[in-house]
């Protein structure tokens, strides 16, 4: 129960009561009411429960589940959104290891559980890998998963991780959008006719094409080297590499 105090603030009041009874009578004579002070724990459980919210907000954001693994018995918690960002129900199958495990594409699981050993046995401080997870209609979803130890025994054998569950479809299919792109030009690139060069902001060499690579053989490696030493002071020492 909430009590307004004089500056407006409000406490809150647990209130208990027990009935006092006469050996041999039914009617209780008297009744002790016990009231006590709350005020803090109601105080924590809110701050909790905003902490939680913005959690929750935070996750959706970034289109993140969450998962806790025990290590000994196998039990791995998996909260709603690990279900719902691959297009399955709350708890549509059993929260085990094992139900991960049977929806990585077999092509990443080698990787992915290579991943998870490394970092158990302590030979990598972190883990964090990717792997294809299979969507409820079938289809292939792109996974970060990361995660770290958060209770070990007295011997330091891991007993629990915590971690996220990340949908990254979005950024793999921009990565080989950009591949293909990238294989497209250098293709265009590699059969012109022409010199081509690519500079950077410092007009240093980054990129040569192979009419310039045979042009200035002399100089090879061109890439890293300034722009200047494709300009020669003499044309026809130019003109005598380009034939």
């Amino acid at each position: 129960m909430g009590v307004k105090r004089p500056s407006d603030e409000i406490s809150w009041i647990n209130i208990n009561t027990s009935l006092l009874f006469r050996d041999g009578e039914e009617k209780p004579y008297a009744v002790v009411i016990n009231f006590s002070d709350i005020t803090d724990r109601k105080q924590a459980e809110e701050a909790l429960r905003e902490s939680e919210g913005r959690l929750d907000l935070a996750m959706m954001v970034k289109n993140e589940g969450i998962w806790d693994w025990n290590l000994i018995s196998d039990e791995t918690v998996f909260d709603d959104r690990y279900y719902t960002m691959a297009g399955y129900a709350p708890n549509e199958f059993p929260q085990k290891y094992t139900s991960w495990r049977e929806r990585v594409h077999p092509d990443d699981l080698p990787t992915a559980e290579a991943a998870i050993k490394t970092y158990l046995s302590g030979h990598s401080e972190r883990f964090d890998t990717e792997f294809r997870f299979r969507h409820w209609n079938g289809s292939w979803t792109w996974i970060r998963r990361q995660g770290k130890i958060v209770e070990r025994d007295q011997n330091g054998t891991p007993l629990r991780m915590i971690g996220t569950h990340t949908n990254i479809t979005e950024r793999k299919r921009a990565e080989e959008t950009l591949q293909e792109n990238q294989a497209f030009l250098s293709a265009i690139l590699e059969s012109i006719q022409d010199g081509i060069s690519v500079l950077d902001n410092d007009l240093k060499i980054r990129y040569v094409n192979p009419v310039m690579k045979k042009w200035y053989e002399h100089a090879l490696p061109l890439e890293g080297k300034n722009s200047s030493i494709c300009v020669t002071r003499d044309f026809s020492e130019f003109a005598a590499y380009a034939l």
